[in-house]
C-alpha cells in the first residue's frame, strides 16, 4: 500500500507538471464600484474572429489557455453590461500566463426586471443510443425511501434480494458520477440529491467489464458559492412504522469545497416465505412444504459521507471523500418445516426460532485528482479508493423436531460468523480529444481484494450446559484477488455516421483457502479480452438508428465464494460454492427510433451464467441446500418498444419488452423439464398537472414471468400512486405515496434440478403509505467538489 500511494502521488506531481506546459490568458474583471463580475469569456481568432476557447469566470478572476502563443481577441460578457472585446497577446512572454491585469466593465444602461422562466422537463428521456435517462427529482421516485427503492421503481429495472438487472440483459454494475459504486455506499446517498439515473444497456469499453449492463447514478452539482442544504423526511407506514431522515450539507468558499451527508433508519422490515420442495429418492417421494416469517428490527442504519475538494488551479483539482456505514438489526425468524413421504406417511415437523442479531461497519477513502490538460478539453484522472468492510453475525436458532407428533430432539444451534473484506484500488484515465472532434481514451487500473471470513457452528441439546462444536459446519476461509486492467477507445465520425471501437484487456489471479480443509480450493489465473464498438446515424432528423456490440464479465460475490454452510435448520441450508468461475457474456443490440419512440432488437450469449439452485444433500434424504452453480450457456433474445407521451397536463413514459431465455447445458441435473415460454415485461408512468395546484402520479409494473427450459418465474404486479406540492418558492416539497396500493407484488417461481423440485412463494414489505418532507434551505453559487469512487467494482460484489 506505501508503494501505491507513493506512485499515486507521483502521477499527481507530474499530472500538475503537465498543466505548466500550457500558454494563456489571466486576469480580474470588476464594475464601475470594483465589484466582482461573474460571466462569460471568450478568445477568437484575429484573422476571422472564430470561436478559439471559451470558459466562464464567476468570482471576477479569469484564466483562459490559448492554444499556442501569439494574437488573439478577447471577448468578455456579463450580464447587464456591455460587451468587452480588446486585442491580446502573448508572443514573447516569459510568463504561463499573461496577466492583463483588472479590467472594468460598464453597464449598458438598462435595468431590468424579474423575468420567470417555465421549462417543462419530462420525467424520462431515451437517447438515440437506447439510453434511458430517468430524471429522478421530477416523479414521485424522490420521494423514494433509499437509491436501491429508486432503481426498483423504474423502467426495466428489477431488483432482487440486492441484485440489479435490466430487463433482457441481465445483472447490471452500478456507477456513481460514472465510476463504479455499490448498494451499501449508494445508501450513503439521500434520494434527494440524486438528480437522473442513466440505464445503458450495451455499455462501452471504457466501464469496467464486470456484469451485462450499466446503471449510472447522477447526483445533483449545486453551482453556487456559499452555502445549502436539504433535510429529508420519509415515514413510511405499513405492517410496522419505518423511519427514514437525511440531511446534505455543501459548503464552498474560494477555492475550496465541503460537503457532508448523514442519513438515519429506524424500525422494523419484513419477509414472509413458503417453499414447496418434492425429492425423488429411490422411487418414493419425500415432500417438504417450509413455512417463514422473518421480522428485521434496525436498531441503527446510519450513513455518512464527507467530502473536501480544492481547485489548485483552474484547470485541476483534487478531492478527498470518506464514505461510512453502521448497521446493527436483530433478527426475528420464526419458521414450520413439515415433511412427509409417500411410502408410510410418516410426519417430520421442524419449528425454529431464529433470535439473531447482525453487525456492519464499512469505511471506504478516496482521493482523486483531475486535470484538464489542453484547451480542447483533453483531461487526465488519477484516483485511489481503499475500503474496509466487516460483518458479524450470531444466530441463535431454538430448533424443536417431531416426529408424528412426538418430540425426538429439542437444541438451542448458535451460529457464529465473521467476515473482514480489505478493497485497495488505483486508476489512471486519460481523455485526448482531438481537433477533428474524434476522441481517444486510455485507462489503467489494478485492484486488490483480500477477504477472511469464518464461521463457529456448535449445539446443546435441552438440559446440557455446554454447546458442542460441529467441525463439519465450521469453517474458515481466505481469499486473495488481483485485476489488473488496461482499455483504449477511440470515438469519431465518418460523414453522417458516429462509431467507436474500444477493447479492455483484464489479468486475474485468485487464490482461495479453506481452513476446514487446509489446502486451497480455488488457484487460478486467466486474462481476458473485452472488446466493444458502435454505429450510428440519423436517415433524417426525425429518424435515427444504432447498433452495438460488447463483451462482459460477471464475477462472483465474494461469499457466493466462500465453502460455508449458511444453517436454517436441519433440512435446510445454503451453501458457498468455491468452483464458481465468472460469467461471460456478448451481446448484440440494434435501436430504431422515431423522435422519442424507439424500437430496440438485442441477442445474447451467456456462459457460465450464475443461478440459485436447489439440490439434494445433508444429514438426511429429506435434506436440501441451495447454492449458486454456473449453467453451462443461457441465450436471450429480447425485443423492446418505448413510448413517450407528453401532452399538456399529462406527461408518461411507457416501455413494453418480450424476451426468450434458454438454458444449454448437457449435464444430467440441468435438463429441460419444462417448455419455454417468453417473458412480457411492461412499464408504465403516469404525471398529471391538476390545474397547476399539484401533480397526481399513477406507475405500473407488469412482469408475466419466463420459463427457459429449467427455471421458471410466475407472474408479477404492481402499482404505486402519489400527489406532491411544492411551497415556499419551491423549497420544501411535500410527497404522499400509496406503494403497491393493491398489494399484488409476490415474487413466485419453481424449479426442477435433478431430482429436487422446488418452488418460492415470497412476499415483501411493500404495500406502505409513505409521508415524504423535503426542505432546501441556504444559497450556492457553485459548488467544484467531486469525487470518484474507483474500486466500486471490487465493493459491488460484497453483500451486507
Amino acid at each position: 500500500m506505501r508503494t501505491f500511494f507513493s506512485g499515486l502521488l507521483m502521477c499527481l506531481f507530474v499530472a500538475h507538471g503537465m498543466a505548466q506546459d500550457a500558454y494563456g490568458f489571466k486576469g480580474y474583471i470588476t464594475d464601475d464600484n470594483s465589484e466582482a463580475l461573474a460571466g462569460n469569456i471568450l478568445l477568437l481568432s484575429l484573422s476571422d474572429s472564430t470561436l478559439v476557447k471559451g470558459d466562464f469566470f464567476y468570482d471576477g478572476t479569469f484564466q483562459i489557455v490559448s492554444p499556442s502563443a501569439g494574437e488573439y481577441l478577447l471577448q468578455i460578457t456579463s450580464l447587464g453590461y456591455r460587451d468587452t472585446i480588446f486585442r491580446v497577446s502573448n508572443e514573447g512572454s516569459q510568463a504561463t500566463y499573461t496577466d492583463l491585469g483588472t479590467i472594468n466593465m460598464r453597464s449598458d444602461g438598462i435595468d431590468l426586471e424579474t423575468v420567470t422562466v417555465t421549462a417543462k422537463i419530462p420525467p424520462f428521456e431515451q437517447t438515440q443510443n437506447g439510453t434511458i435517462n430517468v430524471n429522478v427529482q421530477k416523479t414521485m421516485l424522490a420521494s423514494s425511501n433509499n437509491v436501491m427503492d429508486v432503481l426498483a421503481k423504474s423502467p426495466t429495472v428489477m431488483v432482487s434480494s440486492g441484485v440489479v438487472s435490466i430487463v433482457g440483459k441481465g445483472e447490471a454494475i452500478l456507477l456513481l458520477n460514472g465510476k463504479q459504486t455499490n448498494a451499501q455506499q449508494l445508501a450513503s446517498i439521500p434520494v434527494s440529491q440524486i438528480e437522473k439515473i442513466e440505464i445503458i444497456s450495451n455499455p462501452s469499453a471504457k466501464y469496467d467489464a464486470s456484469g451485462n449492463a450499466v446503471i449510472n447514478v447522477i447526483t445533483i452539482v449545486n453551482e453556487a458559492e456559499g452555502f445549502q442544504g436539504t433535510l429529508m423526511e420519509n415515514a413510511v407506514f405499513g405492517r410496522y412504522f419505518l423511519n427514514i431522515a437525511s440531511l446534505n450539507l455543501n459548503y464552498r468558499t474560494g477555492k475550496l469545497s465541503l460537503t457532508a451527508d448523514y442519513g438515519s433508519t429506524l424500525g422494523t422490515d419484513w419477509v414472509t416465505g413458503t417453499y414447496d420442495r418434492i425429492i425423488n429418492d429411490e422411487g418414493q417421494e419425500l415432500r417438504s412444504t417450509l413455512q417463514t416469517d422473518e421480522e428485521y428490527d434496525v436498531r441503527n442504519l446510519s450513513t455518512y459521507r464527507f467530502g473536501l475538494g480544492y481547485a489548485i488551479s483552474p484547470k485541476s483539482s483534487i478531492s478527498l471523500q470518506y464514505d461510512g456505514l453502521y448497521k446493527r438489526m436483530d433478527l426475528s425468524h420464526d419458521s414450520r418445516n413439515v415433511s412427509t413421504t409417500t411410502e408410510d406417511n410418516s410426519i417430520l415437523l421442524i419449528e425454529a426460532l431464529n433470535n439473531g442479531t447482525t453487525e456492519n461497519v464499512n469505511n471506504s477513502v478516496s482521493l482523486n485528482y483531475n486535470l484538464v490538460t489542453d484547451s480542447l478539453g483533453s483531461s487526465l484522472f488519477v484516483g485511489g479508493q481503499f475500503s474496509r468492510f466487516n460483518t458479524n453475525s450470531l444466530d441463535l436458532i431454538s430448533e424443536d423436531i417431531s416426529f408424528d407428533e412426538s418430540i425426538i430432539t429439542s437444541a438451542l444451534r448458535r451460529n457464529d460468523n465473521r467476515n473482514e473484506f480489505g478493497l485497495y484500488f488505483g486508476q489512471i484515465d486519460y481523455v485526448k480529444q482531438l481537433k477533428s472532434g474524434a476522441r481517444v481514451e486510455l485507462g489503467l487500473k489494478h485492484a486488490y481484494v483480500n477477504s477472511d471470513g469464518r464461521i463457529d457452528f456448535s449445539s446443546k441439546r435441552d438440559g446440557s450446559e455446554e454447546f458442542v462444536d460441529f467441525p463439519e459446519l465450521s469453517n474458515g476461509f481466505l481469499y486473495d484477488e488481483h485485476v489488473s486492467a488496461a482499455y483504449a477507445q477511440y470515438t469519431g465520425s465518418i460523414k453522417n455516421m458516429g462509431f467507436s471501437a474500444g477493447l479492455r484487456v483484464e489479468n486475474s489471479t485468485i487464490d482461495g483457502f479453506s481452513r476446514r480443509l487446509d489446502r486451497k480450493v480455488i488457484d487460478t489465473t486467466y486474462i481476458n479480452f473485452f472488446p466493444s464498438a458502435s454505429l450510428n446515424g440519423a436517415f433524417n432528423e426525425n429518424w435515427s438508428w444504432a447498433l452495438t456490440f460488447s463483451s462482459r464479465i460477471n464475477r462472483p460475490v465474494y461469499q457466493n465464494l466462500d465453502p460455508f454452510v449458511v444453517y436454517f435448520d436441519s433440512l435446510s441450508s445454503r451453501q458457498g460454492n468455491p468452483s464458481l468461475v465468472p460469467e461471460m457474456a456478448q451481446s448484440v443490440e440494434g435501436i430504431l427510433a422515431y423522435k422519442g419512440y424507439s424500437l430496440k432488437l438485442g441477442y445474447t450469449n451467456e456462459r457460465n451464467a450464475f443461478r440459485s439452485v436447489v439440490q439434494q444433500g445433508g444429514n438426511s434424504a429429506r435434506a436440501v441446500f441451495s447454492s449458486v452453480q454456473n449453467l453451462e450457456v443461457l441465450n436471450s433474445y429480447f425485443a423492446n418498444l418505448s413510448i413517450p407521451i407528453n401532452y399538456k397536463f399529462w406527461s408518461s413514459f411507457n416501455t413494453i419488452t418480450t424476451t426468450l431465455f434458454r438454458v444449454n447445458d448437457d449435464r444430467p441435473d440441468f435438463q429441460r423439464s419444462v417448455g419455454l415460454r417468453p417473458q412480457f415485461y411492461f412499464y408504465t408512468i403516469n404525471q398529471f398537472n391538476i390545474n397547476n395546484l399539484f401533480m397526481f402520479e399513477l406507475g405500473g409494473e407488469y412482469n408475466s414471468g419466463e420459463s427457459n427450459g429449467v427455471f421458471v418465474t410466475k407472474p408479477e404486479y404492481s402499482m404505486n400512486m402519489g400527489v406532491s406540492k411544492s411551497f415556499l418558492e419551491g423549497k420544501l416539497m411535500c410527497r404522499l405515496t400509496y406503494n403497491d396500493a393493491f398489494r399484488l407484488y409476490r415474487p413466485r417461481g419453481e424449479q426442477q434440478i435433478g431430482n429436487v423440485f422446488s418452488s418460492y412463494d415470497n412476499r415483501l414489505n411493500t404495500h406502505f403509505l409513505l409521508v415524504s418532507v423535503t426542505y432546501s434551505f441556504g444559497k450556492l453559487k457553485e459548488v467544484s467538489y467531486s469525487n470518484k469512487a474507483v474500486g466500486e467494482d471490487g465493493i459491488q460484489r460484497v453483500k451486507n
